[in-house]
């Protein structure tokens, strides 16, 4: 096995522990609630939309932008900033 197989099979198996890890959610049903937060907060569509579908789906939110973790926990997210 060469470096670079190495280096893909090692990659694949990062991306399957955090596949497994991380829930992904179709945040399409979400797209108005993120416009309202997003206009009445003043953020990006895409940081309102993290917010929204955390709202929707019931989750905690990890991020390390710190005005989108004051504003989730605003609205009682549970919010963890790293």
């Amino acid at each position: 096995m060469n470096s670079m197989q190495f280096e893909m099979d090692s990659a694949r198996e990062v991306l399957q522990e955090f596949q497994r890890i991380v829930k992904f959610y179709d945040q399409k049903k979400y797209v108005k609630a993120a416009f309202e937060i997003a206009t009445k907060y003043h953020i990006t569509i895409y940081d309102s939309l993290v917010i929204a579908t955390a709202l929707g789906e019931n989750c905690d939110l990890v991020t390390s932008d710190e005005k989108q973790g004051r504003i989730s926990s605003e609205n009682g997210i549970l919010t963890i900033i790293v």
